[in-house]
């Protein structure tokens, strides 16, 4: 057992009481006694000192504040006082205690049960909830006062409507004939000498506040708010419209004159700095008459500023767009001085997008465009087209223009057209400064397309997506920033995808978009425009385990197929139906299938190795890399010429050197074995007379500008 002092009991006098007197700080007090409850009598020791206080003579042993408790049990002498007044306090909390009217609350309902102990919150309980302030009387007395309900400027108004010789005096004039009652809140006339009003200061900067202070000293007679913006028979919007037909206000002239005059010899920039300067310190009394007189100016280099940013020097913006990407400059100034041109209720704002745009590289690459080039382009383009082309494009057209949204599937076989229509849309709204996405399936098929980029790569879609799968889309990044502001979505060769990548895509588009528009969720895509395109007929029937189909007959077959002349016509169905392959297109007698479908395909194979046009007429398709790189390395064998083996050199990717261990996980070994699309395979075998496709990754822009050119 311890005591106060933290001795034990046993050896220290805190077995009296448990009050200890052996660790008193005698050198500033004297211990004379110990009260009833336990606790020591003492008074500071006499050091011959004193002071009159109030006819009193005081000495050192009167001057004893203390906290008994504390004193005992740190051994020290504290110094408490009991403060309830912010005047007192006010040297101890000088920068917390800013005003004595405000306090912090909370408010919580217990349930029936916190009696029984079953529902304590202890963290609530260890919250205390405090506040520091004057005496206040009972709310009740407080809302019942006269100054709750009517001001020293309504009895103006009041004392207007009663007295004829008030409305000959302003409100600052208004004292020297009256005189305020505060028992009564009311003006009555005055009867004996004079008084001077004073206004308090507004500064400018207070807006409508600064301008009602202004017409304040002019004004005369107003018996309610319309009468004070009323000026020579016309009601004005706001009390710094009628200051200013008052004459109360500049016409900001010289601050017009003087930005043109600064135009000669200084840059845009400097005009911006100088425009936003004007603006946080309040001497526009127009500014967006100023604005619309120079904006001219202010914007000179934004072209040439958007163009270096983009890095595409055929860049062309309208004049919306110049004037917007000119008051994002503004915007940013002001919000540097602590300001916003939201504060300014007469300045124009830009658009969010603009914001966006400034910052999100995705958009930049897809306003890289000539629009000039794409607007000539397009008047070429629309008057090739065919009365279907024409239907198909008036059709999307229409459904853009409506704001609605839709889903289209062009459906034609190749070599009909789909592509001119789908440049024809491209160049029309990227002409416009709009955001058109072409996407396809494939990358030789993007490569079709202005500016197109595969699927999977432009919306993130998962390489094996499943029904519950969803878009690597965050909502407010860059990526979905793009897809808010595209206009139109062009997708090629769509059959060739899974059905769930669509649907993958139909989700995440309605969970971005549900926040610009929330009826979104209820519609496709997010209720974006969106194209698809392709031809069923190109896709082969694809059968687990079955034969292999001879390319050579089945064009025919399946160009039928397609066209709606196999099968029962008219035959009821969800989308799936089972359809037979004629036995001569299938090839079934064989005991191993990649050298029949080889013979197949290449008859006299060895008589015909050096003539080009064998080869172009003839081709495999497979479904996997495996069945590719098992044909590739039977047809090798086939070719009994000398060949040579290259090897490829791979490692790891210099960005993930930081990474602890890289080196023993991705081994060579492990690098050299992997095989995936778009990559040749480490061994490589070449022989004279072997067919070789080579592939080239361009830059789509690029390609796209010296296509322009």
């Amino acid at each position: 057992m311890h005591g106060p002092c933290g001795e034990t009991r046993k050896n220290s006098p805190c077995m009296s009481n448990g009050r200890c007197t052996k660790h008193f700080p005698k050198k500033f007090v004297e211990v004379t006694s110990i009260d009833e409850d336990g606790y020591p009598s003492y008074r500071r020791k006499d050091n011959g000192r004193t002071i009159i206080k109030n006819g009193v003579n005081l000495d050192n042993r009167f001057v004893v504040p203390h906290n008994r408790y504390l004193l005992i049990r740190y051994g020290a002498h504290m110094n408490v006082e009991w403060c309830n007044q912010s005047r007192a306090i006010k040297y101890l909390f000088k920068y917390i205690n800013k005003r004595h009217d405000r306090e912090t609350a909370s408010f919580y309902k217990s349930s029936d049960d916190d009696s029984l102990g079953k529902n304590v919150d202890e963290v609530n309980m260890y919250y205390d909830c405090r506040y520091i302030s004057s005496y206040s009387d009972e709310i009740s007395t407080v809302l019942d006062r006269n100054t709750i309900n009517q001001s020293m400027f309504l009895a103006w108004m009041e004392a207007n409507k009663k007295y004829p010789e008030a409305r000959e005096l302003t409100y600052a004039e208004l004292p020297m004939k009256f005189v305020w009652k505060k028992e009564t809140r009311e003006f009555v006339p005055r009867k004996q000498r004079f008084s001077i009003g004073r206004i308090f200061y507004v500064p400018p900067g207070c807006g409508e506040m600064y301008y009602l202070r202004c017409l304040f000293n002019v004004n005369r007679g107003a018996t309610c708010y319309d009468d004070i913006d009323f000026v020579n028979g016309v009601q004005y919007r706001s009390f710094r419209d009628a200051c200013y037909a008052l004459g109360l206000l500049n016409d900001d002239k010289e601050y017009i004159d003087g930005i043109i005059e600064a135009s000669h010899w200084v840059s845009a920039q400097s005009l911006r700095v100088l425009f936003a300067t004007l603006l946080s310190s309040n001497c526009i009394s127009r500014p967006e008459v100023v604005w619309e007189s120079c904006w001219t100016y202010l914007s000179d280099d934004i072209l040439y500023k958007r163009r270096n940013l983009l890095q595409h020097q055929e860049l062309e913006l309208n004049e919306e767009e110049i004037r917007s990407y000119a008051l994002v400059d503004i915007e940013k100034l002001l919000q540097s001085y602590g300001k916003s041109l939201r504060e300014f209720q007469s300045m124009p704002f830009p658009n969010d997008q603009y914001f966006q745009s400034s910052r999100n590289r995705l958009i930049h690459d897809e306003l890289r465009f000539d629009r000039r080039s794409l607007s000539q382009e397009h008047d070429k383009l629309i008057n090739n087209l065919n009365s279907e082309q024409h239907h198909v494009y008036n059709t999307i057209m229409k459904a853009i223009a409506s704001n609605k949204g839709g889903v289209f599937f062009v459906y034609k076989y190749g070599g009909t057209g789909k592509t001119f229509v789908w440049k024809t849309l491209s160049a029309y709204f990227r002409s416009k400064g709009e955001i058109v996405l072409n996407v396809a399936s494939s990358g030789i098929a993007s490569l079709l397309l202005p500016g197109g980029r595969t699927a999977h790569s432009r919306f993130a879609i998962p390489f094996n997506p499943n029904e519950e799968s969803t878009c690597n889309i965050k909502q407010g990044s860059h990526l979905a920033e793009l897809i808010v502001k595209s206009k139109l979505i062009i997708w090629d060769e769509a059959p060739m995808t899974h059905k769930f990548c669509f649907e993958v895509l139909d989700k995440s588009m309605k969970n971005i978009m549900r926040f610009v528009n929330p009826s979104s969720l209820h519609l496709p895509f997010g209720g974006k425009t969106v194209v698809f395109g392709g031809d069923f007929r190109q896709i082969l029937p694809v059968i687990p385990k079955g034969f292999f189909i001879s390319l050579e007959t089945l064009y025919n077959w399946i160009a039928n197929l397609g066209d709606g002349k196999i099968g029962e016509i008219g035959e009821q169905n969800d989308g799936y139906a089972t359809i037979n392959i004629p036995d001569e297109l299938l090839i079934k007698d064989c005991n191993d299938s990649i050298a029949a479908i080889v013979e197949s395909t290449y008859p006299s194979l060895d008589n015909n190795i050096n003539n080009t046009a064998y080869f172009q007429q003839r081709a495999i398709l497979a479904p996997t890399l495996d069945v590719v790189q098992s044909i590739n390395e039977h047809m090798i064998s086939l070719n009994h010429s000398e060949g040579r083996l290259y090897l490829s050199s791979d490692t790891a990717c210099h960005s993930d050197r930081n990474v602890d261990l890289l080196n023993d996980v991705h081994t060579p070994e492990f690098l050299n074995g992997i095989r995936f699309s778009g990559v040749p395979n480490h061994e490589l075998n070449l022989k004279v007379g072997t067919p070789v496709m080579l592939l080239r990754n361009i830059d789509h822009l690029l390609d796209y500008a010296m296509a322009l050119d």
